[in-house]
């Protein structure tokens, strides 16, 4: 018959530390990792952004009915004052809405 080793109060409160401590490890590795797979998620929207951008004003540049198209599309949907305003004096700018006029995905019901 195997014998059975009693543990100490000391010796089940050390492992009690010791799983702890492996947990807060576990979980900063796991934090970690979330951080560097949103980064990496970032990274490839932003460089997705960019070549799809750059690729759209290549073509509208160089296709009037492109750039007619896009113009019109952008009208619609667009709606914050900041995009309106970085499309200003270039060849994409669009018109403003009316005040109080709706657009875009806001009159998707």
């Amino acid at each position: 018959m195997a014998s059975v080793k009693v543990l100490t109060e000391d010796e089940i409160a050390r492992r009690i530390d010791a799983a702890r401590q492996a947990e807060k490890r576990a979980r900063a590795k796991i934090a970690k990792l979330n951080r560097v797979s949103k980064s990496s998620a970032r990274r490839r929207e932003t460089q997705l952004l960019c070549t799809l951008g750059r690729t759209i004003m290549s073509w509208s540049r160089d296709n009037e009915k492109v750039m007619t198209a896009l113009r019109v599309y952008m009208s619609n949907y667009i709606n914050r004052d900041t995009d309106f305003d970085i499309l200003d004096g270039t060849a994409w700018a669009v018109e403003r809405p009316a005040a109080g006029a709706t657009q875009g995905a806001e009159n998707v019901q």
